[in-house]
């Protein structure tokens, strides 16, 4: 199962790379490997990940788990904002309040 299949599945956290690009920092021994991935959430949001190792397959999971972060702090971001809405209603048409914490 890819990592982003178990993010999905364990952690509802549901994202697409969409773009990835990899480079190398420094030479020889002291290289680094940095891996840049472009991502889409379920919901069509656009993130970026990052990631920074001397391997390179450590440096894209890396970069897919920097995403995967942004994701659920972006979800925890607007689950938090939906707890500021109260709507009233009644017999007239409902009305939408939003306050700012």
């Amino acid at each position: 199962m890819s990592l982003l299949n178990a993010l999905g599945k364990n952690c509802g956290i549901q994202i697409r790379v969409r773009d990835y690009h990899q480079h190398a920092t420094g030479a020889g021994s002291d290289a680094q490997a940095v891996s840049f991935i472009e991502a889409e959430t379920a919901n069509g949001k656009v993130l970026w990940g990052v990631g920074i190792d001397s391997n390179i397959v450590a440096a894209s999971l890396k970069a897919v788990t920097s995403a995967a972060i942004r994701a659920a702090a972006a979800k925890r971001a607007c689950a938090e904002a939906l707890r500021t809405i109260s709507i009233t209603g009644g017999n007239s048409p409902p009305v939408l309040f939003w306050s700012e914490r």
